[in-house]
């Protein structure tokens, strides 16, 4: 995400403050990414948990758990989406070791990389998008599976709060990865 303009404009508003504290070294842009990346994180953190407190107050009230282990339920809906992006952000690695496999074999020391341009960058793209689509749509069953069990009589109602938050994270996702890179990974634009 650093490398769309959202994620630069997020790093310039760090930048000063980090600065300030660390001068400006190459210690500076390990605190300035790492801040980054824990905003992001509580900000997930923070959608997730207001939804885990409405499903826990659609829940029926005689299946009602503790609020801890509705979140702590719920968290696993979040797996299949993990997966998707383990998926979509290393498809090309494995795409990469099953071409490169064969050579690997017949010459470990590889002198010359085999070339990877008959592999359409598009189907790459496509593929990423599904790994996505796919894990959010089966965290989403998920989901409903479980506001089946805690509110059986109205669990599509119950199930809503995370069906709002599964097709934001989709959203957000697939904004994030048709954006285009604006920033050089590792390059902290001037301000």
């Amino acid at each position: 995400m650093q490398e769309t303009a959202f994620g630069a404009s997020l790093l310039r508003a760090l930048l000063p403050p980090v600065q300030a504290v660390f001068g400006l070294t190459s210690e500076t842009f390990v605190v300035l990414d790492t801040l980054a990346m824990i905003l992001v994180v509580l900000t997930f953190l923070a959608a997730f948990v207001v939804i885990a407190l409405a499903a826990h107050a659609l829940a029926d009230p005689d299946r009602r758990r503790p609020l801890a282990e509705t979140a702590g339920v719920y968290a696993a809906t979040l797996l299949p989406i993990a997966g998707g992006y383990v998926i979509a952000h290393y498809l090309t690695a494995v795409i990469q070791g099953v071409v490169w496999l064969p050579s690997l074999l017949v010459d470990p020391l590889m002198s010359l990389a085999p070339a990877l341009d008959w592999i359409p960058t598009g189907l790459v793209w496509y593929l990423s998008v599904a790994a996505i689509v796919g894990g959010h749509i089966a965290g989403i069953v998920l989901s409903h599976r479980l506001a089946l069990r805690d509110a059986p009589s109205r669990a599509v109602v119950a199930g809503l709060p995370m069906v709002a938050l599964m097709i934001g994270y989709t959203v957000l996702s697939l904004w994030i990865i048709a954006q285009p890179i604006v920033v050089e990974p590792g390059v902290i634009p001037a301000a």
